[in-house]
């Protein structure tokens, strides 16, 4: 008896498989009957990506809100959105959430406008040393800059034994009216910052005004000191985003970099759509 009963529960399983898929016999219906058959339409039709809809609430919502507007009537906020739009490396950049709240503050707006502070980011031990501010001072001294110009200490910095080539008396020498600033120097002394002080480029850059003062600048300092900032700025995709004019510019305004913070401005700026939206106002 056990094996009729699994036989005859296996056959009728096995009638009402065919039943289904073949919609055989017919249910007559006519309710029941329409339902059906939209099923079996519904289950014919492949999905094609027509049938996706794109986008996010808070995307849409950004697109449609008074702040996208704005930026859209500002001729350097719009060229800088057009190219963001097309360019994922400056995306990647311009979305990264530390520097987003860096920008909020003027002074990063400042720094970021000005090449030859962008220099420094190149030269992360010059940077380390900026945390003492006595070796700021004396970096941002022409007279120590003058010194560190000249053949023999440019030598010495080359030097195998550095540091004994460094406190040779005549390169202490050259420093004879400025001790402390030597003193500074020597205590961050590394193979690594000797190689940042042979570039030529860079004893320029420290030797104008303008970044003499900023590098004395307390808080530009420490937005240089500032570890998150640093490998940000040290990645390819921010030194482009940072080199183009259009994009400096626009960061330099407050409604743009607010609007990177924006509910919605990610996701928006991730969508397809988003440029055609520019084109669009």
């Amino acid at each position: 008896m056990k094996k009729v009963l699994i036989g005859t529960v296996a056959a009728a399983a096995i009638v009402l498989g065919v039943a289904y898929w073949t919609g055989y016999p017919p249910i007559l219906n006519e309710g029941t009957e329409a339902t059906v058959g939209v099923a079996q339409r519904y289950q014919g039709k492949q999905m094609s990506d027509k049938d996706v809809v794109l986008g996010d609430a808070a995307a849409q919502t950004f697109l449609q809100s008074e702040a996208f507007d704005r930026l859209t009537k500002d001729p350097e906020a719009r060229a800088a959105l057009t190219k963001i739009a097309k360019d994922p490396a400056i995306q990647q950049a311009l979305l990264n959430p530390e520097l987003r709240i860096l920008l909020r503050r003027e002074l990063l707006a400042e720094v970021v406008a000005d090449a030859s502070l962008l220099r420094l980011v190149r030269h992360p031990e010059l940077l380390s040393a900026m945390h003492d501010a006595e070796f700021a001072a004396a970096i941002s001294n022409p007279a120590v800059l003058a010194a560190i110009r000249q053949p023999d200490v440019r030598h010495a910095l080359t030097a195998r034994d550095l540091e004994a080539s460094v406190r040779s008396r005549e390169v202490a020498a050259r420093f004879a009216d400025l001790r402390p600033e030597y003193a500074a120097l020597l205590r961050h002394l590394s193979a690594e910052l000797a190689a940042s002080l042979q570039e030529a480029e860079l004893l320029n850059a420290l030797s104008t005004p303008d970044m003499a003062a900023a590098v004395r600048n307390v808080e530009i300092r420490a937005l240089f000191t500032n570890a998150d900032l640093i490998a940000a700025l040290r990645q390819p995709w921010m030194r482009a985003a940072v080199a183009d004019p259009e994009l400096v510019a626009a960061m330099r305004q407050r409604e743009f970099v607010n609007a990177l913070s924006a509910n919605g401005f990610e996701a928006a700026l991730r969508m397809p759509q988003f440029e055609a939206a520019l084109r669009a106002r």
